[in-house]
């Protein structure tokens, strides 16, 4: 028998009493939320760290996909696009025969901390650079390297 789920009785002077109580008692659930404080504040000084390496990687992924999205653009419209790094945690996309711009991005607001670095990438119409490309997003906790390929390709190593 299961003393969590129910419990034996016991007649005494002709009234039922339960010889196990059901439950747990206030000492058993304080044991467990004690236990569960300490686990939490033993985890607690890691999440910064944590933190900034999942937003170093969602950063990367997000410029490797604003580059994808320049080169479809410039596939889809028949004209050459590219993306330009206008400081360290911002960048653009734009048309090259018109100057239009067609997207921006400020890593600052997004991911602080977060820092880019590379020239910028032209795409042609076929989708294609005229040279490799290679770019890098950092922060404190370390780099990813995104790199764009003769052929159009974008890669996060």
């Amino acid at each position: 028998m299961n003393s969590l789920t129910c419990s034996k009785e016991l007649r005494v002077n002709g009234t039922k009493r339960r010889r196990y109580p059901l439950g747990f008692s206030f000492l058993e659930i304080l044991l467990v939320l004690a236990l569960f404080t300490i686990l939490a504040a033993l985890s607690l000084p890691s999440l910064p760290q944590i933190s900034s390496v999942f937003n170093l990687r969602e950063a990367a992924r997000e410029l490797a996909s604003d580059l994808q999205y320049a080169r479809m653009v410039a596939i889809s419209q028949n004209q050459s696009s590219q993306i330009t790094f206008i400081s360290p945690t911002y960048y653009q996309v734009s048309r090259v025969s018109d100057g239009t711009v067609l997207k921006t991005r400020d890593f600052a607001t997004s991911y602080p901390g977060v820092m880019i670095s590379g020239a910028p990438v032209t795409f042609n119409s076929r989708g294609m650079t005229s040279s490799a490309a290679n770019m890098a997003v950092s922060n404190a906790h370390g780099s990813k390297n995104i790199s764009v390929a003769f052929s159009g390709k974008v890669a996060i190593q």
